[in-house]
């Protein structure tokens, strides 16, 4: 039997016993939320919630300082009740449109096997509007959600509202997510994704290996974790970290930031010899950066980037990179979702999926693009 969350029962049952037709008086004036709240038995949050998403089907309107009302229902009750439509949320943030793009099509395609609908919103880069986002997909009869989060900041740890709040329905957070938000989460295996960037590396022979992410405080888990990677392949490799050599700071896909980090690096006596980006976009902009300064990519310093990025996929000179499947977490999130939402039992645990590395030589992939894209098209029953 598919599980209900409690507040789409107490709207039914409200519309059964305030919205279906009783009289020909117009408008019927609803009760407050606290006799609502003491006539059904649940928590003020289930009643505003079934409110909310009554009022999102038109059938309540709120008037000021009046009240909230009950609009004239159809005289046939069984047209007053629509049908049941079965509705899941996806919300990711604005930065990286390629990826929640992405994921958005995996959690889509699995969505429309298996007869349910996705609404999508975004969260603008804020927690507080993701929260936001969230409320309103849930008033609007989403039974479930696949929340991308926003990245945090430091400050606002402590106002977390996916460890803080209950929202009523089952959550599955994806690749951004951090262990202390708790709920079911999909993530990839970063922390091997950094170490297997910094061993290639290693295996070319270079050992000043640069690294330049975003600073600690921005709580990005996925970086967090290839950097803990990319420190335990040098300390296995037997090279200890050279601070001068790990820069973190604030970077944007653009570049901004990276000049006076590549000006420093390449004043010492020792400049690197290879240098990992936070990501594709960022490797772009280095090796542009690092030419107009006369440094040679590859000669003179590797560069590598991570996700496979489109920009990158041609981009000369090639780069190593990884190839994390986005369209397969999308799913793989979507499927646990609804076993959840159905079941009525998603208990909170962590996925994690594997990240390729991907090698490219010359002008064309090597084993790369090729291959990988076959992979996942195996995975997705695509042939």
């Amino acid at each position: 039997m598919e599980f209900e969350p409690l507040y789409l029962r107490i709207k039914e049952q409200i519309r059964k016993d305030w919205c279906l037709p009783q009289s020909d008086r117009g408008l019927e004036r609803m009760p407050t939320l606290n006799e609502l709240q003491e006539q059904y038995g649940v928590s003020r949050p289930t009643i505003s919630k079934a409110l909310a998403s009554l009022a999102a089907e038109g059938v309540l309107v709120k008037e000021a300082g009046r009240g909230m009302f009950a609009l004239p229902a159809a005289s046939d009750p069984e047209q007053a009740l629509p049908p049941a439509r079965k509705i899941i949320g996806y919300i990711a943030p604005l930065y990286g449109a390629e990826l929640s793009q992405d994921v958005f099509s995996g959690i889509d395609r699995v969505a429309q096997r298996r007869g349910w609908r996705v609404l999508m919103a975004s969260s603008g880069d804020s927690m507080e509007h993701e929260r936001a986002a969230a409320q309103e997909m849930i008033a609007a009869g989403a039974q479930g959600l696949v929340i991308y989060p926003a990245l945090r900041h430091g400050s606002l740890q402590e106002k977390e509202y996916l460890r803080t709040e209950d929202l009523g329905v089952p959550l599955v957070l994806v690749d951004t997510c951090t262990r202390d938000q708790g709920h079911t989460q999909i993530i990839f295996d970063n922390r091997r994704a950094g170490a297997q960037i910094t061993n290639w590396l290693l295996e070319q022979g270079r050992r000043r290996i640069g690294l330049a992410f975003y600073q600690e405080d921005m709580h990005h888990p996925g970086l967090d974790a290839r950097y803990q990677g990319y420190i335990g392949a040098l300390k296995e490799f037997g090279l200890s970290v050279d601070s001068q050599l790990v820069h973190r700071d604030q970077y944007d896909n653009a570049g901004s930031g990276l000049g006076p980090v590549l000006d420093e690096w390449f004043s010492l006596p020792e400049p690197p010899d290879a240098i990992i980006a936070m990501d594709d976009m960022a490797a772009l902009s280095m090796t542009d950066q690092l030419a107009a300064r006369g440094v040679r990519v590859p000669d003179d310093v590797l560069v590598a980037g991570f996700d496979n990025r489109v920009a990158a996929r041609r981009f000369q000179p090639a780069f190593v990179t990884t190839a994390p499947d986005f369209e397969d977490l999308g799913g793989t999130a979507c499927e646990t979702l609804l076993d959840g939402v159905q079941s009525g039992d998603l208990p909170p645990q962590v996925y994690v999926l594997p990240v390729p590395l991907l090698v490219r030589i010359g002008a064309y992939p090597v084993g790369g693009d090729a291959d990988v894209e076959a992979i996942f098209a195996r995975r997705r029953g695509v042939k």
